[in-house]
């Protein structure tokens, strides 16, 4: 640690990228998608259980099943469905998703705020004295019903802080 603490501030900023930034990229993207499997497999089998009960109360009518089998699977449908509701699958795999692709613009406009001179005002290596002009982040500040989100852009201002 002492090592690089001692390196410039573009190696810090290139290794804190590399071994934090996208690192945490990965886990959200590996997040997201594992996320989004299981929301498709839960709605694939939900739907199996519909297809399942609607045959199941076809042989009813017609008297092949002696036992209120769609009742069955009726009750199963809706087990499943508020398990699906409850463990938020794609509200998870959006968030996630959401989260990877800022980390990875960060990542990218990370890159380039080093371009030549370092990308910094005046071409120094000082740390604190880059340039935030533009430099906006969105946060999540209100979830509404359904999983529609609500954001509100922050900005930083010249030092670096978040202004509303």
């Amino acid at each position: 640690m002492n090592v690089l603490r001692a390196r410039s501030f573009a190696d810090r900023k290139n290794a804190y990228l590399r071994d934090r930034i996208e690192d945490q990229q990965r886990w959200y993207a590996i997040k997201a998608s594992w996320n989004v499997a299981r929301a498709r497999r839960w709605r694939l089998l939900l739907v199996a259980v519909e297809g399942l009960g609607l045959a199941a109360a076809v042989l009813r009518l017609t008297g092949t099943l002696t036992f209120d089998l769609a009742g069955v699977l009726g009750a199963v449908l809706g087990a499943g469905a508020a398990w699906f509701a409850v463990r938020q699958y794609e509200t998870l795999g959006r968030a996630y998703t959401f989260a990877a692709t800022e980390l990875s613009m960060a990542v990218s406009g990370g890159r380039g705020l080093l371009g030549a001179g370092g990308g910094r005002r005046g071409g120094s290596d000082q740390p604190g004295t880059h340039d935030v002009e533009g430099f906006s982040r969105r946060r999540m500040t209100k979830t509404r019903p359904y999983g529609t989100v609500i954001f509100r852009t922050m900005q930083l201002d010249r030092a670096g802080h978040l202004g509303a």
